[in-house]
């Protein structure tokens, strides 16, 4: 599969199948995000894998799956069988902008490599990142920034042409999501010389 073909082929997934997803797996994907460009090459992130039934049942009820959806989120039975905990070392960088770029730039190399793989993915920003770190044990210099659901979809999630945001759930838990048309993302500035 080329690049193209990855973006293209990637869609958020919030109800997985629970086949579970071999370490080596995970540990790839983290070996790509690693690669990833940094701000200034600081390189603090560090990756955290939770991937046991025990932890991912402690972290399950804080974390928010589909906030346009209310009132819904997968059950356990149908959620990520991996995370890949995205986590800023203060000690290297406080947590500012460029850690957050940085942030982005490595989960979309890890959902990448997932869908590469034959995987699903889901970035996770609504979450309780102080209860998530307490139940794992993470220590006080490392701020959860994201967590990154990984699995294999049990759904045919699809995009479509629109200028609204708001996605839409349909009865068969698939995710139909607008996505801006492209002549609405392309500025063109009529002044430039």
């Amino acid at each position: 599969m080329n690049v193209l073909d990855a973006v293209l082929s990637r869609r958020t997934a919030r109800i997985f199948e629970q086949d579970p997803i071999p370490r080596e797996h995970t540990i790839k994907m983290i070996d790509l995000a690693r690669l990833s460009p940094s701000a200034g090459n600081m390189q603090s992130l560090k990756y955290l894998i939770i991937d046991s039934q025990k932890e991912r049942e402690a972290i399950f009820p804080y974390i928010r799956y589909a906030g346009y959806i209310k009132d819904w989120n997968p059950e356990f039975s149908q959620s990520p069988v991996a995370f890949i905990a995205v986590l800023n070392n203060t000690e290297i960088r406080e947590t500012c902008s460029f850690t957050q770029c940085d942030c982005g730039i490595a989960m979309m190399t890890v959902s990448l490599a997932a869908v590469e793989m034959g995987y699903d993915s889901c970035i996770l920003g609504a979450i309780d990142r102080k209860e998530i770190s307490g139940i794992i044990g993470i220590p006080p210099r490392y701020e959860i920034m994201y967590l990154i659901g990984l699995g294999k979809s049990n759904q045919k999630n699809t995009w479509f042409d629109d200028n609204s945001v708001k996605y839409v759930m349909d009865e068969s838990y698939n995710f139909k999501v607008p996505k801006r048309k492209l002549e609405d993302v392309i500025l063109t500035l009529d002044n430039r010389g």
